[in-house]
């Protein structure tokens, strides 16, 4: 007599993922006065793109810059983990130091030929 062995089906990486995201919505608790106040900041937003276009872009340089900061303030302890190193501020202000002066050399020329001088 054969048995027969059933293997799992697994579900593919992209359906894993929506039933995440749908998950993590779920814990939010949204209500309706909750729906109305994101309705009324996205309107605010959009009317000072329209009138204050500076205003939004300079909050949106910022809002990257921070966002920055809070990733890579989550990846330090990983690459600790991985490199078996500690880490500091020194570490990453000369790395940022650097890349900043790398991409300052890339701009350089560009200013020696669109020069108004």
């Amino acid at each position: 007599m054969m048995q027969t062995i059933k293997t799992p089906v697994t579900k593919s990486h992209l359906t894993q993922l929506r039933r995440r995201s749908t998950k993590q919505w779920g814990h939010f608790n949204l209500i309706k006065i909750d729906l109305l106040f994101i309705g009324l900041c996205v309107a605010v937003v959009i009317y000072l793109l329209i009138k204050e276009p500076l205003l939004i872009t300079i909050l949106g340089c910022a809002s990257v810059v921070f966002i920055s900061l809070w990733h890579l303030i989550k990846a330090v302890p990983i690459l600790e983990k991985y490199l078996g190193a500690k880490i500091r501020f020194w570490h990453i202000a000369s790395l940022i130091i650097a890349v900043t002066a790398l991409l300052n050399t890339f701009a350089a020329p560009a200013q020696a030929i669109f020069s108004a001088d």
